[in-house]
Protein backbone atom coordinates (compact mmCIF):
# COMPACT_ATOMS: atom_id res chain seq x y z
CA UNK A 1 0.00 0.00 0.00
CA UNK A 2 1.27 3.49 -0.83
CA UNK A 3 -0.08 6.97 -0.13
CA UNK A 4 -0.63 9.73 -2.68
CA UNK A 5 -0.11 13.30 -1.43
CA UNK A 6 -3.41 15.15 -1.19
CA UNK A 7 -2.26 17.94 -3.52
CA UNK A 8 -1.57 15.36 -6.25
CA UNK A 9 -4.77 13.35 -5.78
CA UNK A 10 -6.83 15.14 -8.44
CA UNK A 11 -4.05 14.86 -11.00
CA UNK A 12 -3.65 11.20 -10.12
CA UNK A 13 -7.38 10.47 -10.58
CA UNK A 14 -7.38 12.27 -13.91
CA UNK A 15 -4.41 10.16 -14.99
CA UNK A 16 -6.25 6.99 -14.04
CA UNK A 17 -9.24 8.03 -16.14
CA UNK A 18 -7.02 8.93 -19.09
CA UNK A 19 -5.24 5.61 -18.90
CA UNK A 20 -8.44 3.59 -18.64
CA UNK A 21 -9.87 5.37 -21.68
CA UNK A 22 -6.60 4.71 -23.50
CA UNK A 23 -6.66 1.01 -22.68
CA UNK A 24 -10.32 0.47 -23.46
CA UNK A 25 -11.53 -0.14 -27.06
CA UNK A 26 -12.05 2.91 -29.22
CA UNK A 27 -15.34 3.66 -30.93
CA UNK A 28 -16.02 0.31 -32.57
CA UNK A 29 -19.60 1.06 -33.54
CA UNK A 30 -21.86 -1.90 -34.11
CA UNK A 31 -19.95 -4.37 -31.94
CA UNK A 32 -22.22 -7.24 -30.90
CA UNK A 33 -22.43 -8.42 -27.28
CA UNK A 34 -19.74 -5.99 -26.18
CA UNK A 35 -19.67 -2.50 -24.67
CA UNK A 36 -17.99 0.04 -26.95
CA UNK A 37 -17.45 3.78 -26.72
CA UNK A 38 -19.97 5.43 -29.05
CA UNK A 39 -18.91 9.06 -28.74
CA UNK A 40 -18.84 12.27 -26.67
CA UNK A 41 -15.46 11.29 -25.22
CA UNK A 42 -15.10 14.62 -23.43
CA UNK A 43 -18.55 14.69 -21.79
CA UNK A 44 -19.92 13.12 -18.63
CA UNK A 45 -23.26 11.84 -19.96
CA UNK A 46 -26.26 11.92 -17.59
CA UNK A 47 -29.36 11.35 -19.75
CA UNK A 48 -30.39 10.06 -23.18
CA UNK A 49 -33.55 10.26 -25.26
CA UNK A 50 -33.91 8.08 -28.37
CA UNK A 51 -36.78 9.47 -30.45
CA UNK A 52 -39.73 7.08 -30.79
CA UNK A 53 -40.51 8.20 -34.34
CA UNK A 54 -36.86 8.23 -35.46
CA UNK A 55 -34.57 5.87 -33.48
CA UNK A 56 -31.50 7.11 -35.36
CA UNK A 57 -31.93 10.51 -33.68
CA UNK A 58 -30.51 10.61 -30.16
CA UNK A 59 -30.52 13.56 -27.76
CA UNK A 60 -27.99 13.43 -24.91
CA UNK A 61 -27.58 15.60 -21.83
CA UNK A 62 -24.45 16.18 -19.80
CA UNK A 63 -22.58 19.48 -19.73
CA UNK A 64 -25.00 20.73 -22.36
CA UNK A 65 -27.36 19.17 -24.92
CA UNK A 66 -25.93 17.10 -27.78
CA UNK A 67 -27.72 15.64 -30.81
CA UNK A 68 -26.97 12.86 -33.29
CA UNK A 69 -29.06 12.00 -36.35
CA UNK A 70 -26.97 8.98 -37.41
CA UNK A 71 -27.28 6.64 -34.39
CA UNK A 72 -24.32 8.20 -32.61
CA UNK A 73 -21.75 8.19 -35.40
CA UNK A 74 -21.46 12.00 -35.19
CA UNK A 75 -22.62 14.53 -32.58
CA UNK A 76 -23.48 18.22 -32.58
CA UNK A 77 -23.61 20.51 -29.56
CA UNK A 78 -26.99 22.21 -29.86
CA UNK A 79 -27.61 24.10 -26.58
CA UNK A 80 -26.62 24.95 -23.00
CA UNK A 81 -22.93 24.18 -23.30
CA UNK A 82 -21.37 24.00 -19.84
CA UNK A 83 -24.74 23.68 -18.03
CA UNK A 84 -25.74 20.43 -16.30
CA UNK A 85 -28.55 18.63 -18.13
CA UNK A 86 -30.04 15.89 -15.94
CA UNK A 87 -33.11 14.56 -17.76
CA UNK A 88 -34.43 14.72 -21.34
CA UNK A 89 -37.82 13.30 -22.34
CA UNK A 90 -39.97 13.18 -25.46
CA UNK A 91 -43.54 14.36 -24.86
CA UNK A 92 -46.14 11.56 -25.19
CA UNK A 93 -48.05 11.78 -28.46
CA UNK A 94 -45.95 14.68 -29.76
CA UNK A 95 -43.08 13.35 -31.81
CA UNK A 96 -41.19 16.65 -32.17
CA UNK A 97 -41.60 18.05 -28.62
CA UNK A 98 -38.92 17.42 -26.00
CA UNK A 99 -38.26 18.73 -22.49
CA UNK A 100 -34.95 19.02 -20.64
CA UNK A 101 -34.58 19.37 -16.85
CA UNK A 102 -31.35 21.30 -16.30
CA UNK A 103 -29.43 23.19 -13.64
CA UNK A 104 -30.57 26.40 -15.35
CA UNK A 105 -34.28 25.56 -15.50
CA UNK A 106 -36.78 23.64 -17.62
CA UNK A 107 -36.18 23.88 -21.39
CA UNK A 108 -38.33 22.80 -24.34
CA UNK A 109 -37.73 21.96 -28.00
CA UNK A 110 -40.43 21.88 -30.69
CA UNK A 111 -38.12 20.63 -33.46
CA UNK A 112 -36.83 17.25 -32.23
CA UNK A 113 -34.04 18.74 -30.18
CA UNK A 114 -32.50 21.10 -32.74
CA UNK A 115 -33.29 24.33 -30.85
CA UNK A 116 -34.26 24.91 -27.20
CA UNK A 117 -36.00 27.69 -25.25
CA UNK A 118 -36.37 28.29 -21.53
CA UNK A 119 -39.78 27.37 -20.09
CA UNK A 120 -39.32 28.18 -16.38
CA UNK A 121 -36.95 28.43 -13.44
CA UNK A 122 -39.80 28.11 -10.94
CA UNK A 123 -38.70 26.23 -7.81
CA UNK A 124 -35.04 26.29 -8.76
CA UNK A 125 -33.39 27.60 -5.59
CA UNK A 126 -29.70 28.62 -5.51
CA UNK A 127 -27.44 25.53 -5.51
CA UNK A 128 -30.35 23.37 -6.70
CA UNK A 129 -30.86 21.32 -9.83
CA UNK A 130 -33.67 20.57 -12.24
CA UNK A 131 -33.86 16.80 -11.91
CA UNK A 132 -37.04 15.54 -13.55
CA UNK A 133 -39.96 16.34 -15.85
CA UNK A 134 -43.06 14.51 -17.10
CA UNK A 135 -45.95 15.40 -19.44
CA UNK A 136 -49.50 14.09 -18.93
CA UNK A 137 -50.09 11.58 -21.77
CA UNK A 138 -53.70 12.74 -22.02
CA UNK A 139 -53.06 16.50 -21.83
CA UNK A 140 -49.93 17.94 -23.45
CA UNK A 141 -50.14 21.28 -21.58
CA UNK A 142 -50.20 19.54 -18.17
CA UNK A 143 -46.52 19.38 -17.10
CA UNK A 144 -44.89 18.18 -13.88
CA UNK A 145 -41.40 19.46 -13.07
CA UNK A 146 -39.15 18.39 -10.20
CA UNK A 147 -36.25 20.23 -8.61
CA UNK A 148 -34.01 19.48 -5.66
CA UNK A 149 -30.67 19.80 -3.99
CA UNK A 150 -29.06 20.69 -0.64
CA UNK A 151 -31.84 23.16 0.14
CA UNK A 152 -34.67 20.95 -1.06
CA UNK A 153 -36.87 21.61 -4.05
CA UNK A 154 -40.40 21.32 -5.36
CA UNK A 155 -42.69 19.15 -7.35
CA UNK A 156 -44.41 21.83 -9.45
CA UNK A 157 -47.29 21.70 -11.94
CA UNK A 158 -48.38 23.74 -14.93
CA UNK A 159 -51.80 23.39 -16.58
CA UNK A 160 -51.11 25.82 -19.44
CA UNK A 161 -47.99 24.49 -21.14
CA UNK A 162 -45.54 26.17 -18.78
CA UNK A 163 -46.86 29.74 -18.74
CA UNK A 164 -47.74 29.56 -15.02
CA UNK A 165 -46.68 27.22 -12.23
CA UNK A 166 -47.80 26.09 -8.78
CA UNK A 167 -45.75 24.26 -6.16
CA UNK A 168 -47.32 21.00 -4.95
CA UNK A 169 -44.80 19.34 -2.57
CA UNK A 170 -41.50 20.36 -1.00
CA UNK A 171 -38.76 17.72 -1.45
CA UNK A 172 -36.00 16.76 -3.90
CA UNK A 173 -37.63 15.01 -6.86
CA UNK A 174 -35.30 12.75 -8.82
CA UNK A 175 -37.89 11.08 -11.03
CA UNK A 176 -41.44 11.57 -12.29
CA UNK A 177 -43.29 9.04 -14.46
CA UNK A 178 -46.80 8.26 -15.69
CA UNK A 179 -48.07 4.71 -15.94
CA UNK A 180 -48.24 3.79 -19.67
CA UNK A 181 -51.43 1.72 -19.25
CA UNK A 182 -53.20 3.41 -16.34
CA UNK A 183 -52.75 6.96 -17.54
CA UNK A 184 -54.23 8.70 -14.49
CA UNK A 185 -51.56 7.18 -12.25
CA UNK A 186 -48.18 8.83 -11.84
CA UNK A 187 -45.22 8.49 -9.47
CA UNK A 188 -42.63 10.94 -8.13
CA UNK A 189 -39.64 9.82 -6.07
CA UNK A 190 -36.99 11.46 -3.94
CA UNK A 191 -34.01 9.59 -2.45
CA UNK A 192 -36.03 7.63 0.11
CA UNK A 193 -39.73 8.36 -0.53
CA UNK A 194 -42.00 7.71 -3.48
CA UNK A 195 -45.33 9.47 -3.88
CA UNK A 196 -48.30 8.32 -5.91
CA UNK A 197 -51.15 10.14 -7.62
CA UNK A 198 -54.30 8.49 -8.97
CA UNK A 199 -55.66 11.69 -10.58
CA UNK A 200 -52.93 12.65 -13.07
CA UNK A 201 -50.83 14.48 -10.49
CA UNK A 202 -53.40 16.81 -8.96
CA UNK A 203 -53.19 15.22 -5.50
CA UNK A 204 -50.49 13.04 -4.00
CA UNK A 205 -50.08 10.42 -1.25
CA UNK A 206 -47.03 8.74 0.21
CA UNK A 207 -46.68 5.40 -1.52
CA UNK A 208 -43.28 4.03 -0.50
CA UNK A 209 -42.16 5.02 2.97
CA UNK A 210 -38.54 5.61 4.01
CA UNK A 211 -36.20 2.63 4.15
CA UNK A 212 -32.50 2.33 4.87
CA UNK A 213 -31.59 2.09 1.17
CA UNK A 214 -32.15 4.91 -1.33
CA UNK A 215 -34.53 4.72 -4.30
CA UNK A 216 -32.68 4.77 -7.62
CA UNK A 217 -35.47 4.36 -10.16
CA UNK A 218 -39.24 3.89 -10.36
CA UNK A 219 -40.54 2.54 -13.70
CA UNK A 220 -44.24 1.84 -14.37
CA UNK A 221 -44.29 -1.11 -16.78
CA UNK A 222 -46.08 -1.38 -20.10
CA UNK A 223 -47.04 -4.95 -19.14
CA UNK A 224 -50.14 -5.16 -16.95
CA UNK A 225 -50.14 -3.05 -13.80
CA UNK A 226 -46.56 -3.83 -12.85
CA UNK A 227 -44.25 -1.18 -11.40
CA UNK A 228 -40.50 -1.74 -11.07
CA UNK A 229 -38.32 -0.15 -8.38
CA UNK A 230 -34.59 -0.41 -7.78
CA UNK A 231 -33.08 0.07 -4.32
CA UNK A 232 -30.46 -2.32 -2.98
CA UNK A 233 -32.53 -4.99 -4.76
CA UNK A 234 -35.05 -5.17 -7.58
CA UNK A 235 -38.63 -4.82 -6.34
CA UNK A 236 -41.94 -4.95 -8.18
CA UNK A 237 -45.66 -4.90 -7.59
CA UNK A 238 -48.47 -6.11 -9.86
CA UNK A 239 -51.30 -4.55 -7.83
CA UNK A 240 -50.13 -0.94 -7.37
CA UNK A 241 -48.35 -1.65 -4.11
CA UNK A 242 -50.75 -3.94 -2.23
CA UNK A 243 -48.13 -6.70 -2.37
CA UNK A 244 -44.46 -6.76 -3.34
CA UNK A 245 -41.84 -9.14 -4.69
CA UNK A 246 -38.09 -8.74 -4.47
CA UNK A 247 -35.01 -10.28 -6.07
CA UNK A 248 -31.27 -9.65 -5.87
CA UNK A 249 -28.21 -11.23 -7.48
CA UNK A 250 -25.13 -11.72 -5.32
CA UNK A 251 -22.36 -9.35 -6.33
CA UNK A 252 -24.62 -7.02 -8.30
CA UNK A 253 -24.05 -4.08 -5.94
CA UNK A 254 -26.43 -1.14 -6.05
CA UNK A 255 -28.94 -1.33 -8.89
CA UNK A 256 -29.89 1.89 -10.68
CA UNK A 257 -31.78 2.77 -13.84
CA UNK A 258 -34.25 0.40 -15.51
CA UNK A 259 -34.97 0.10 -19.24
CA UNK A 260 -37.83 -2.05 -20.50
CA UNK A 261 -38.60 -3.76 -23.81
CA UNK A 262 -35.26 -3.55 -25.64
CA UNK A 263 -34.98 -7.28 -26.42
CA UNK A 264 -38.53 -8.50 -25.72
CA UNK A 265 -41.74 -6.90 -24.47
CA UNK A 266 -41.40 -8.46 -21.01
CA UNK A 267 -37.62 -8.05 -20.62
CA UNK A 268 -35.93 -5.34 -18.57
CA UNK A 269 -32.33 -4.22 -18.27
CA UNK A 270 -30.91 -2.81 -15.03
CA UNK A 271 -27.63 -0.95 -14.49
CA UNK A 272 -25.33 -2.18 -11.70
CA UNK A 273 -21.82 -1.94 -10.28
CA UNK A 274 -20.57 -4.74 -12.54
CA UNK A 275 -22.30 -3.91 -15.83
CA UNK A 276 -25.92 -4.33 -16.92
CA UNK A 277 -28.26 -7.20 -16.10
CA UNK A 278 -30.71 -8.37 -18.75
CA UNK A 279 -33.64 -9.85 -16.84
CA UNK A 280 -36.25 -12.04 -18.53
CA UNK A 281 -37.49 -13.54 -15.26
CA UNK A 282 -36.61 -11.61 -12.09
CA UNK A 283 -36.97 -14.75 -9.95
CA UNK A 284 -34.89 -16.78 -12.40
CA UNK A 285 -31.59 -16.15 -14.18
CA UNK A 286 -30.13 -12.67 -14.60
CA UNK A 287 -27.85 -12.36 -17.63
CA UNK A 288 -24.81 -10.17 -17.01
CA UNK A 289 -23.78 -7.98 -19.95
CA UNK A 290 -20.28 -6.91 -18.94
CA UNK A 291 -18.03 -7.84 -21.87
CA UNK A 292 -15.85 -4.83 -22.66
CA UNK A 293 -17.21 -2.76 -19.76
CA UNK A 294 -14.85 -0.68 -17.63
CA UNK A 295 -14.63 -2.03 -14.08
CA UNK A 296 -16.68 0.94 -12.85
CA UNK A 297 -20.32 1.50 -11.96
CA UNK A 298 -22.56 1.37 -15.05
CA UNK A 299 -25.37 3.92 -15.27
CA UNK A 300 -27.99 2.65 -17.73
CA UNK A 301 -29.39 5.49 -19.86
CA UNK A 302 -31.81 3.88 -22.31
CA UNK A 303 -32.08 1.71 -25.37
CA UNK A 304 -33.77 0.94 -28.65
CA UNK A 305 -35.23 -2.28 -29.97
CA UNK A 306 -34.11 -2.34 -33.64
CA UNK A 307 -31.43 -3.53 -33.37
CA UNK A 308 -31.67 -4.28 -29.64
CA UNK A 309 -29.14 -1.85 -28.18
CA UNK A 310 -28.51 -0.50 -24.69
CA UNK A 311 -26.81 2.81 -23.93
CA UNK A 312 -24.96 3.63 -20.73
CA UNK A 313 -22.33 5.77 -19.05
CA UNK A 314 -19.71 4.70 -16.51
CA UNK A 315 -18.68 6.49 -13.32
CA UNK A 316 -15.43 8.49 -13.80
CA UNK A 317 -15.42 7.66 -17.53
CA UNK A 318 -16.56 10.20 -20.10
CA UNK A 319 -18.66 9.42 -23.16
CA UNK A 320 -21.69 7.37 -24.08
CA UNK A 321 -21.33 3.60 -24.44
CA UNK A 322 -23.43 1.14 -26.44
CA UNK A 323 -24.08 -2.59 -26.28
CA UNK A 324 -25.82 -4.22 -29.28
CA UNK A 325 -27.30 -7.63 -28.50
CA UNK A 326 -26.94 -10.28 -31.21
CA UNK A 327 -30.31 -11.77 -32.14
CA UNK A 328 -30.62 -15.38 -31.04
CA UNK A 329 -27.30 -15.37 -29.19
CA UNK A 330 -27.05 -16.52 -25.62
CA UNK A 331 -26.35 -13.57 -23.37
CA UNK A 332 -25.65 -15.43 -20.14
CA UNK A 333 -22.07 -14.52 -19.44
CA UNK A 334 -22.18 -15.47 -15.77
CA UNK A 335 -20.20 -13.62 -13.15
CA UNK A 336 -17.15 -11.54 -14.06
CA UNK A 337 -14.22 -13.78 -14.93
CA UNK A 338 -11.47 -11.72 -13.34
CA UNK A 339 -8.38 -13.91 -12.83
CA UNK A 340 -6.49 -14.06 -9.56
CA UNK A 341 -3.40 -12.05 -10.52
CA UNK A 342 -1.09 -10.09 -8.24
CA UNK A 343 2.06 -7.97 -8.29
CA UNK A 344 4.58 -7.69 -5.45
CA UNK A 345 6.30 -5.94 -3.79
CA UNK A 346 4.37 -2.69 -4.12
CA UNK A 347 5.92 -0.12 -3.69
CA UNK A 348 9.08 -1.53 -5.33
CA UNK A 349 12.71 -0.53 -5.88
CA UNK A 350 14.27 -2.63 -8.65
CA UNK A 351 11.91 -5.43 -9.60
CA UNK A 352 8.33 -6.69 -9.55
CA UNK A 353 7.10 -10.26 -9.53
CA UNK A 354 3.79 -11.19 -11.14
CA UNK A 355 1.65 -14.12 -10.04
CA UNK A 356 -1.12 -15.39 -12.32
CA UNK A 357 -3.05 -18.57 -13.24
CA UNK A 358 -1.19 -21.02 -15.54
CA UNK A 359 -0.53 -19.56 -18.99
CA UNK A 360 1.50 -17.05 -21.00
CA UNK A 361 0.80 -13.51 -19.77
CA UNK A 362 1.65 -10.22 -21.41
CA UNK A 363 2.55 -7.34 -19.09
CA UNK A 364 2.60 -3.73 -20.28
CA UNK A 365 3.87 -0.87 -18.09
CA UNK A 366 2.52 2.66 -18.72
CA UNK A 367 3.43 5.99 -17.21
CA UNK A 368 0.73 8.37 -15.94
CA UNK A 369 0.45 9.95 -19.43
CA UNK A 370 -0.64 6.62 -20.88
CA UNK A 371 2.68 6.01 -22.69
CA UNK A 372 3.85 2.40 -22.84
CA UNK A 373 7.35 2.10 -21.34
CA UNK A 374 7.94 -1.65 -21.04
CA UNK A 375 6.27 -4.74 -22.47
CA UNK A 376 7.23 -8.29 -21.55
CA UNK A 377 5.80 -11.79 -21.13
CA UNK A 378 5.88 -14.32 -18.30
CA UNK A 379 5.23 -18.07 -18.31
CA UNK A 380 3.24 -19.35 -15.33
CA UNK A 381 2.49 -22.85 -16.63
CA UNK A 382 4.99 -24.24 -14.08
CA UNK A 383 3.19 -22.52 -11.20
CA UNK A 384 5.98 -20.02 -10.58
CA UNK A 385 5.71 -16.25 -10.63
CA UNK A 386 7.44 -14.18 -13.32
CA UNK A 387 9.81 -11.24 -12.89
CA UNK A 388 9.28 -7.98 -14.81
CA UNK A 389 12.78 -6.90 -15.95
CA UNK A 390 14.55 -3.53 -16.32
CA UNK A 391 12.60 -1.67 -13.64
CA UNK A 392 15.69 -0.37 -11.86
CA UNK A 393 16.13 2.25 -14.58
CA UNK A 394 12.66 3.78 -14.07
CA UNK A 395 12.30 7.16 -12.39
CA UNK A 396 10.47 7.24 -9.07
CA UNK A 397 6.73 7.73 -9.44
CA UNK A 398 3.39 6.10 -10.21
CA UNK A 399 2.95 3.59 -13.03
CA UNK A 400 0.23 1.29 -14.37
CA UNK A 401 0.71 -2.34 -15.33
CA UNK A 402 -1.77 -4.18 -17.53
CA UNK A 403 -1.84 -7.99 -17.40
CA UNK A 404 -3.69 -10.12 -19.96
CA UNK A 405 -3.35 -13.69 -21.26
CA UNK A 406 -1.60 -13.96 -24.63
CA UNK A 407 -3.62 -16.93 -25.82
CA UNK A 408 -7.02 -15.36 -25.01
CA UNK A 409 -7.00 -11.55 -24.93
CA UNK A 410 -10.50 -11.23 -23.53
CA UNK A 411 -11.28 -7.86 -21.97
CA UNK A 412 -12.87 -9.48 -18.93
CA UNK A 413 -9.49 -11.15 -18.26
CA UNK A 414 -7.53 -7.91 -18.42
CA UNK A 415 -6.36 -6.46 -15.10
CA UNK A 416 -4.87 -3.03 -14.39
CA UNK A 417 -2.56 -2.46 -11.39
CA UNK A 418 -1.32 0.84 -9.94
CA UNK A 419 2.27 0.52 -8.71
CA UNK A 420 4.74 2.90 -7.08
CA UNK A 421 8.45 3.05 -7.92
CA UNK A 422 10.64 4.24 -5.06
CA UNK A 423 13.97 5.97 -5.42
Amino acid sequence: MFLIPEKNLLAFLKSVVVLLCFLLPNSARGDLNEWSLLGLENEFVKTLCVLRNDPSTMIVGGGGIFRSTDSGATWDTVALHGIGVNKIIQAPGESHTLYAATDDGLYRSYDSGTTWVLVTRFGLFPWNHGWSVAVDPRDSVHILWGTGGPEGGYLSVSYDGGNSWSALIYDSFLGISYHPRNLARCYANSFYVCRHSADSGNSWDLWLYPESSPIFDVLPSSIGDRIWITRDSLKWTDDFGVSWSSAVVSGSGNLNNIVEGVVGDSDIAVGAMVGVYLIRNPLGEWELLNNGAPELECWLLGGRSDPPTLFASFVWIYGIWSYTIAQGASQDQGPPTTPNCSLFPNPFFNYLEASAPPGIWELSLFNILGQKIIQSQINTFNGESGVIPDLQYLSAGTYFIVMEPVHLKTKSLKQVFVVQKLK
